[in-house]
C-alpha cells in the first residue's frame, strides 16, 4: 500500500512540475511579444483590405479622367510639362505668336487668367477639362515660364492629324465635294486673331481656290487637292479642316 501511495504521490508531483513549466513558458512567450499560435486575420479584415485597394484605383481612375484630353482625332491623358514636340517647332517658327494647347490644373481663377495676360497667353476656344486652344509669343523662354506657373499642367503643340476631319483622312469623302478636276471642296477654320487677308493668303500659297468669303467663325470654303491637306493642317494659322457639306434638297410639294 505505501508504495503506490508513493507512485502516486510521485506522479501528482511530476504533473505539477510540467504544468507549472507550461505556464511559465507562455508568459514569457508574451513578454517577448511571440505568441505561440500566429494570428490569422478574420474574414472582415480582408475584405476591407480589398475594398480599400478598389478605391484607390478607382480614385486614381478617376484623377485620369478629370485631366483626359477630347479631340476629334483622339482621346488621352497627357503628363504633365512641355511636350518636346512644342520646343522643336518653336525652331522653325517664323512668326512672334504661336497657337498651342494648355491644360491647367483646376478651372481658371480671375487672378490667374490675369497672370496669364502678362506673360502674353490668350486664351481661345475651351477644349475640356481645364484645356485652351491659346495664342502665345513665339519664344522657348516664356513658355518655360509659362510652365513653371503652379496652375498650369501642361502645354503641346497642336499636331496637323488634330485639325482634320475624319472623312477626309480616312478618304470617306462624298461625291458632293469632288469636283470634276478631282480636287475636294472643305471649309478651313482659322483662329479667331488671323486677319481674313492672312487667311486667304495661306490658301493662295498652297494653290487652293478660294469659293468664298471669310465666314463669321474666320472660315473658308475651298477647292484644294486632296495631297495637299496635310499641309495646311500644318499651316499654324488653321485650326480644323473639315468638308464642305452637301447641298440642300429641294422636295417639290
Amino acid at each position: 500500500m505505501k508504495f503506490k501511495y508513493f507512485v502516486l504521490l510521485a506522479t501528482l508531483f511530476i504533473g505539477v512540475i510540467l504544468i507549472s513549466g507550461c505556464l511559465t513558458e507562455k508568459q514569457e512567450s508574451k513578454k517577448e511579444g511571440n505568441p505561440t499560435t500566429p494570428t490569422i486575420p478574420s474574414e472582415n479584415i480582408t475584405e476591407n483590405a480589398l475594398v480599400s485597394c478598389v478605391n484607390f484605383d478607382e480614385f486614381e481612375e478617376d484623377i485620369s479622367e478629370n485631366y483626359k484630353i477630347y479631340l476629334t482625332s483622339r482621346q488621352f491623358v497627357p503628363p504633365e510639362g512641355i511636350e518636346c514636340s512644342l520646343i522643336d517647332n518653336l525652331d522653325s517658327c517664323k512668326s512672334s505668336r504661336i497657337h498651342i494647347i494648355i491644360q491647367f490644373q483646376d478651372i481658371l481663377k480671375q487672378n490667374e487668367r490675369s497672370e496669364l495676360a502678362n506673360y502674353g497667353v490668350n486664351l481661345y476656344n475651351y477644349i475640356h477639362n481645364n484645356a485652351y486652344f491659346v495664342s502665345v509669343p513665339a519664344n522657348k523662354g516664356n513658355i518655360k515660364k509659362i510652365a513653371d506657373l503652379s496652375f498650369v499642367r501642361w502645354i503641346s503643340d497642336i499636331l496637323a492629324e488634330d485639325k482634320i476631319a475624319g472623312n477626309i483622312k480616312e478618304e470617306k469623302i462624298g461625291n458632293w465635294a469632288i469636283n470634276e478636276d478631282r480636287t475636294i471642296n472643305v471649309i478651313v477654320v482659322f483662329f479667331k486673331d488671323i486677319l481674313p487677308e492672312d487667311a486667304k493668303n495661306i490658301i493662295k500659297k498652297h494653290n487652293g481656290i478660294i469659293k468664298s468669303e471669310v465666314g463669321m467663325l474666320n472660315d473658308i470654303t475651298i477647292s484644294i487637292s486632296k495631297n495637299i491637306i496635310n499641309e495646311i493642317a500644318k499651316e499654324d494659322a488653321v485650326q480644323w479642316i473639315e468638308l464642305s457639306p452637301p447641298p440642300e434638297t429641294i422636295f417639290d410639294e
